[in-house]
């Protein structure tokens, strides 16, 4: 959502971005504690990172805006689909093993 609603004027994040992202981090830091799911945890980890990279780019201002879009780009685009792919892929394979045991299952025996 956040890379939507990013400016195109070159000089770095801006503010509804930055608040995007840690009002992000912080439902996903809940969520992690109250469900200890790994693939949660995981997910707000790289939020962390991504919201790491915004408080660098405003305090290191030596930090070059291609670094910055490659670093916010990296953990918080690719690395959070990382795990929300994988529990994707794992429920897939839930719901078809129980799929296709309700159907061995249902069978009649002759």
């Amino acid at each position: 959502m956040s890379t939507f609603l990013q400016s195109n004027a070159g000089h770095g994040p801006g503010p509804v971005v930055v608040c995007i992202d840690v009002l992000t981090m912080l439902i996903l830091l809940y969520y992690s504690e109250r469900t200890r799911a790994l693939w949660v945890a995981c997910c707000a980890a790289f939020t962390v990172l991504a919201v790491l990279t915004h408080v660098a780019f405003y305090t290191a201002r030596q930090m070059s805006l291609v670094a910055y879009i490659t670093a916010a780009g990296l953990f918080g685009g690719y690395c959070l689909l990382l795990p929300l792919f994988i529990r994707m892929i794992v429920l897939e394979w839930q719901r078809f093993t129980s799929r296709r045991s309700s159907r061995k299952s249902s069978k009649p025996n002759i």
